[in-house]
């Protein structure tokens, strides 16, 4: 379920970043239950970072070892919300070869496939040969 709504939601912010128009607020009620799930099992931990980085400690959420199954979803619920509501959202795209959402992290934004090794490499395969069809159509 909860991968069901965070490909709705991030699909949409995908579509808005990329200039169309939606909504994520009927999918939030939805992300909203696993986020307080999340948050209701979650401890505060002080991480202290190394000793020659010792002015920048900070707390952060863990979660106690348990048998529950869904525990494994509380993490992910807290970083959905953490992306949704931080500065890097206006970077997430739709991946232009599969389904797949992703953080764009160049300095232009100009990425356009998840992965380089796999969408990329497959779409510029098949510019090449549709390149060299029309070489050998025309010839």
């Amino acid at each position: 379920d909860l991968r069901l709504i965070l490909n709705e939601i991030f699909g949409e912010i995908a579509a808005i970043n990329s200039g169309d128009s939606a909504s994520v607020a009927a999918e939030w009620p939805e992300l909203r239950q696993f986020v307080t799930e999340a948050l209701t099992h979650a401890d505060l931990d002080l991480h202290l970072p190394p000793a020659e980085d010792r002015g920048h400690a900070a707390y952060k959420l863990t979660w106690p070892m348990t048998a529950r199954l869904d525990s494994v979803l509380w993490p992910i619920g807290v970083a959905a919300i953490d992306l949704l509501t931080g500065p890097q959202l206006h970077r997430l795209k739709k991946c232009a070869g599969c389904p797949w959402v992703f953080l764009d992290q160049s300095k232009n934004l100009s990425r356009r496939w998840c992965a380089m090794n796999d969408c990329g490499t497959h779409e510029k395969i098949r510019r090449y040969v549709s390149r060299r069809a029309a070489r050998k159509r025309s010839a």
